[in-house]
């Protein structure tokens, strides 16, 4: 619960990735993270936040990207 914590609050205050719709799951060795995003410069913050708070875990990204038109 401390790391889900932590990455949520990063993910909040990452002016990259501002206005966002991620879910966050945290199991002994994986952190799964879901929901979308506007851009891939945002998918890959959400992979740099979570590698630098939890760099021992296994990080899944299933946030997509959503495709306004």
């Amino acid at each position: 619960i401390y790391i889900k914590g932590k990455i949520m609050d990063a993910l909040t205050k990452d002016e990259r990735i501002a206005d966002h719709d991620i879910k966050v799951i945290v199991t002994d060795n994986h952190v799964l993270a879901r929901g979308e995003v506007f851009t891939t410069d945002q998918k890959n913050a959400v992979d740099e936040v979570i590698t630098r708070i939890a760099p021992e875990h296994e990080i899944k990204n299933q946030v997509n990207i959503r495709v306004l038109t």
